[in-house]
């Protein structure tokens, strides 16, 4: 794009990229209203598959811990896109390290707690992600234009 395009063409297609990563796309609908279902519908499903529904409250943790982990997926993707490795690697490297040490947590606390270090764990995760990418995209003009690659 550097060497065939106007700057304000490429102007016009940067500025339109910041506000689409933000919106997110629409299978993000799909999967909530997925959750939403299967967040409803679960003492019928666990019940229909056999399962005790002292497993209910693991079930929720979990899905939402899953639905969290589409976001955080989502902004790897974004992250990789935009050619921001480190920032990528920094992310996956404090789920390791966060889900490790929370998990480790929950077990000692015992089964009334499990689920809960994965799904905080990707919560954080995502919300520093998101704070991350908001950085990159008030610099994406300049590590266009101005940084050598």
């Amino acid at each position: 794009m550097r060497s065939t395009s106007s700057m304000s063409r490429t102007l016009r297609t940067t500025s339109s990229l910041a506000p689409a990563s933000r919106t997110g796309p629409t299978p993000s609908v799909l999967v909530g209203l997925t959750v939403l279902l299967l967040f409803l519908g679960a003492p019928m499903l666990l019940d229909r598959l056999g399962i005790s529904q002292h497993y209910l409250p693991l079930f929720y943790v979990d899905l939402i811990g899953v639905s969290v982990q589409v976001v955080f997926m989502a902004l790897l993707n974004v992250f990789f896109y935009l050619d921001k490795r480190r920032i990528a690697l920094e992310l996956c490297l404090l789920f390791v390290l966060l889900n490790t040490v929370l998990t480790l947590v929950t077990l000692y606390l015992g089964p009334t707690f499990f689920g809960y270090g994965f799904t905080v764990s990707l919560i954080v995760c995502v919300l520093a992600g998101l704070v991350r990418l908001n950085g990159a995209l008030q610099k994406l003009e300049y590590s266009t234009f101005m940084l050598e690659h």
